[in-house]
């Protein structure tokens, strides 16, 4: 059994678990979901999140245990807005119930003559 303090572990160390871990999320797979969560944040104009989450857990005793999740929370197409009066009884209506109707009829075109030029 060694007596000595645990060195810091070297730069790179998280690059060479996503680029050796099996059984989990992997760095090609990260990479496409990345582009995926870039594009519908381009297509809907709003903002989206990727969350990579890694649990070390102890495994025997020189060992440790690595599990990881991906979260990814696209954005959503805005669905928009509808607005509706009330009748007195309730009921959503789409045109004010205060406001009269106007029998409204589309008149035909007369037959047009040509422009004429007005001269001076």
């Amino acid at each position: 059994m060694s007596t000595q303090p645990q060195q810091p572990a070297t730069a790179g160390n998280f690059i060479a678990l996503l680029q050796g871990k099996t059984g989990g999320v992997t760095l090609p797979q990260l990479d496409e979901e990345l582009a995926q969560l870039v594009s519908a944040v381009r297509a809907t104009g709003r903002k989206g999140t990727l969350t990579y989450k890694v649990t070390i857990l102890p495994n025997a005793k020189q060992g440790v245990r690595i599990e990881d999740t991906v979260d990814i929370k696209e954005p959503k197409q805005e669905r928009g807005v509808s607005f509706f009066w009330v009748g007195e009884s309730g009921a959503l209506l789409r045109n004010d119930p205060n406001q009269m109707v106007m029998a409204l009829k589309v008149v035909p075109d007369a037959t047009q003559e040509p422009l004429r030029v007005a001269t001076q």
